[in-house]
């Protein structure tokens, strides 16, 4: 029984050190991309698209260069928490610039939305930075890029979308009224599930460019 004492208080220190001790906090709760924005906007090497100008035939071909996901943390109200990111970049052929399609979800707005970042740029031009879409497709879904004057707005779900002679499904409708990364147009995106953006319309040039042809790998 002496041994059975002297080993009990030995315990109970080791339980009290084990409940308060900060070198082993509790892991971070993960917030993950929600699987439809990747669904719409995240597309691995190997993908491509090629769009025409309605009006003029011209071709302009655009490809990922890089696709990438990943973890950060962040303290939230005094408690870690994990937070994924993706980032997609796609170059035109036509204009030399590459696009950054990306989310964190330390940018998960208050109402729940996740937007996703268009951004424009190349060696020694940064043309800006927009929001391409966010996920909850409602009204409203208004959104304020922070450079740019526009307003990103949601506008429809089309369960389909007759582009030729081909159909695309779950399709969304952004507009954007002064899109900085189409030279300040205003802009009519129309993107599908698992294609990406399949039409333009830049309102003010009287521009539409429409997807002919595409490979896909996400």
């Amino acid at each position: 029984m002496a041994k059975l004492y002297r080993i009990l208080p030995f315990l109970l220190v080791l339980s009290s050190c084990h409940r308060d001790d900060p070198v082993n906090p509790p892991p971070p709760s993960p917030l993950s991309v929600p699987q439809e924005v990747k669904d719409y906007c995240y597309f691995k090497p190997g993908s491509y698209w090629v769009y025409r100008d309605t009006a003029t035939g011209i071709e302009d071909s655009v490809f990922t260069l890089s696709a990438q996901t990943g973890w950060d943390t962040a303290i939230i109200n005094g408690k870690e928490q994990a937070f994924e990111w993706f980032q997609c970049i796609t170059r035109s052929d036509l204009d030399g610039y590459d696009y950054y399609y990306w989310t964190n979800m330390t940018w998960k707005t208050s109402d729940g939305r996740v937007p996703v970042f268009r951004e424009k740029t190349t060696i020694g031009d940064y043309e800006g930075k927009t929001i391409l879409l966010s996920d909850k497709f409602s009204i409203p879904n208004i959104m304020y890029p922070y450079s740019q004057n526009g307003i990103v707005s949601f506008v429809a779900v089309l369960d389909s979308f007759q582009i030729n002679n081909e159909a695309f499904f779950n399709v969304v409708k952004f507009n954007d009224t002064e899109n900085i990364t189409e030279n300040y147009n205003n802009t009519n995106f129309y993107i599908s599930k698992h294609i990406g953006i399949i039409k333009k319309e830049l309102l003010d040039s009287n521009t539409v460019w429409e997807l002919v042809r595409y490979s896909i790998t996400q």
